[in-house]
């Protein structure tokens, strides 16, 4: 079958079968919820805690907004195929042209497969390498994409822009420093494309942040900006990193103000919106509005479910706002997320001891002991159990509450 023959086909069934477009699948985002920490910038006039943004305030998160199907128009594209068999004068030309048109009308797996056809007509070609890219990036199945990539570079190991495509899947996935391998050998392949190094500072910049080096991740992410000054991951990433600097610092309205910066940049971003919430939090519970600070360690728990730390911090306010049922029941909750996590065990311990629940105090002080390597709670933890053990042998009282 000629090529003119392929093309005529491929219009003719498009007009047939109709070519209405996919929903694009919403924007992912590299890294599961941490637990940073963040809050709500103070209005520059009055001092008082500004309002969160309309997002914040209806507690969107990435899973709520995706993008909007573009509406297909079969017989556009039918126009656009014949453009294309006009207008191409090489193989490389035609299947770059096609996979832009399909690209363009929301047929993605059609788009990467037309790009695809373009490299192995031409190896060096940078056009068809970021199509290929571009398409498996809108595919509906991230597994299939990367694996669709690694056969890809098996084929065509020195392809810059497959290798940096392949490194993100590799960051989504948390293999961080096989990104980082990939990445450096882009770099040295890509020659003045900044792409790839562009890549190698947002990889970076994630696995010192993972590392507790907030001061060197924010060098990484300035450099990625330094290179291109729009780029929203890492304008992102340095306000989520600024605000857990400021955070570990204890200026938590520095903290806040940069967590309201990234919500700003990236407003479907959990981490973004965690930071919001965990720093408001933080600021109302350190002037003592507990109920209001409630509400926002509330929203983290919602953004997320399975984090210890946002248990914890849920748990830890409803203890200083002395509401010790829903104290103990939600440090409870973080100890079975996670069985290590000390201050969650102290934090329970003292919630049962409120309860009168002295059996169980007892238990979780003696985990705290077990846990406590460093020797934080030692002393308090023994003086704790030797007063428990006092009353339960003087006078053992009738406990109070519903116990778990």
């Amino acid at each position: 079958m000629t090529i003119d023959h392929r093309i005529c086909c491929l219009a003719a069934a498009a007009l047939i079968a109709g070519c209405g477009a996919e929903e694009e699948p919403a924007v992912q985002h590299d890294a599961a919820p941490e637990p940073p920490e963040s809050v709500a910038p103070a209005d520059p006039d009055t001092g008082n805690l500004a309002p969160p943004t309309s997002a914040l305030a209806a507690g969107t998160t990435a899973d709520t907004l995706r993008a909007a199907p573009v509406p297909g128009d079969s017989l556009a594209l039918v126009d656009a195929l014949k453009m294309v068999l006009s207008s191409a004068s090489t193989p490389a030309e035609l299947h770059l042209k096609l996979g832009q048109t399909y690209l363009r009308s929301g047929q993605y797996q059609q788009s990467a497969d037309e790009f695809i056809l373009a490299l192995e007509a031409d190896p060096t070609s940078m056009e068809a390498q970021s199509g290929i890219a571009r398409a498996l990036n809108r595919l509906a199945d991230p597994a299939a994409a990367r694996e669709t990539l690694e056969d890809l570079l098996v084929r065509h190991p020195d392809a810059a822009l497959l290798l940096v495509s392949h490194a993100k899947t590799l960051r989504r996935a948390g293999e961080i420093e096989a990104a980082v391998q990939e990445l450096t050998r882009a770099v040295e392949l890509s020659d003045a494309d900044p792409t790839a190094q562009i890549e190698l500072h947002l990889t970076t910049g994630r696995q010192l942040r993972m590392t507790q080096d907030n001061a060197g991740a924010i060098g990484e992410y300035k450099k990625a900006l330094a290179l291109d000054p729009d780029n929203a991951q890492a304008t992102l990433g340095l306000h989520l990193t600024q605000a857990r600097l400021h955070a570990a610092k204890g200026d938590h309205d520095a903290a806040v103000d940069a967590a309201r910066k990234a919500v700003d940049s990236g407003p479907t971003s959990t981490q973004a919106l965690y930071a919001y919430h965990s720093n408001m939090g933080k600021l109302l519970k350190e002037s003592g509005q507990y109920e209001e600070a409630i509400t926002e360690f509330v929203h983290c728990t919602e953004l997320a479910p399975k984090s210890a730390g946002a248990a914890n911090a849920l748990g830890s306010i409803y203890l200083a706002a002395q509401r010790f049922d829903d104290a103990a029941a939600h440090l409870k909750r973080a100890v079975d997320l996670d069985s290590t996590h000390l201050g969650a065990r102290h934090g329970l311990a003292k919630a049962y001891e409120r309860l009168q629940w002295h059996d169980l105090a007892r238990d979780a002080w003696s985990q705290v002991l077990v846990l406590d390597s460093e020797g934080r709670y030692q002393e308090e933890a023994r003086l704790h159990i030797q007063i428990i053990d006092q009353i339960s042998d003087l006078s053992p009282v009738a406990e109070s509450g519903t116990r778990p």
